[in-house]
């Protein structure tokens, strides 16, 4: 019993957990539109160049069955200093630490950091005082040329969108009649949509009075 009891034990013997080591991460940053500057670690992953294009396991098996005496020869990375090399270099003998420090300054000397955008100016234009110019719950025309130009200097308006702006009125004034005989041919093939409907009168609910009964 005592050796049928041994080699159950080792034959349902519980698996040690291992613990995997740690992807490796690379500290990147990113130049931002509005100027700011985005800094996070990332999975730094790397795969080798297989000939058959294909990576991985499946990409190493293909390679084997075509040329079963090949080798893959796995992709060189080019050496990168680290950020916080001046922190490493206090740990090195004094013969290590001068041409580290050496190779890592002219590593990053030979890569200067990007040059960040200024963010665009802040814009200076009244707002406010345009939207109170044309009301657009109250009005239903567009107010002449002549007061939105004044309205567009008194807010801070460019003298570009200015011009634009003039120019674009003069165009619609010029084109008004044409525009007005295309509108007109459209109306025209439904008459109807442009005869007036009177509203229906809405019909009086009917009211019962309650009549008393005499006892």
């Amino acid at each position: 019993m005592a050796v049928e009891d041994v080699s159950i034990k080792t034959m349902y013997k519980r698996p040690i957990p291992r613990v995997r080591g740690f992807a490796p991460q690379h500290f990147v940053s990113e130049a931002q539109p509005g100027g700011g500057v985005r800094s996070q670690w990332v999975s730094y992953t790397s795969r080798a160049r297989v000939p058959s294009g294909t990576p991985g396991v499946v990409g190493a098996i293909i390679d084997k069955m075509r040329n079963p005496h090949a080798e893959c020869v796995p992709e060189r990375r080019e050496w990168t200093p680290s950020y916080d090399y001046e922190f490493i270099a206090v740990h090195m003998s004094e013969a290590e630490r001068g041409p580290w420090l050496q190779k890592c300054r002219a590593w990053f000397d030979a890569r200067p950091k990007p040059i960040v955008p200024p963010p665009p100016p802040a814009s200076t234009i009244d707002h406010q005082l345009i939207a109170a110019m044309y009301d657009m719950g109250r009005r239903v025309t567009r107010p002449p040329i002549a007061k939105r130009v004044k309205v567009y200097r008194e807010a801070g308006v460019s003298d570009a969108y200015i011009a634009k702006a003039i120019a674009r009125d003069a165009r619609l004034e010029a084109t008004s009649d044409e525009r007005q005989k295309a509108l007109d041919l459209i109306f025209a093939k439904w008459p109807s949509a442009s005869k007036t409907v009177k509203p229906k009168a809405k019909a009086k609910p009917k009211v019962i009075k309650a009549v008393k009964k005499k006892l």
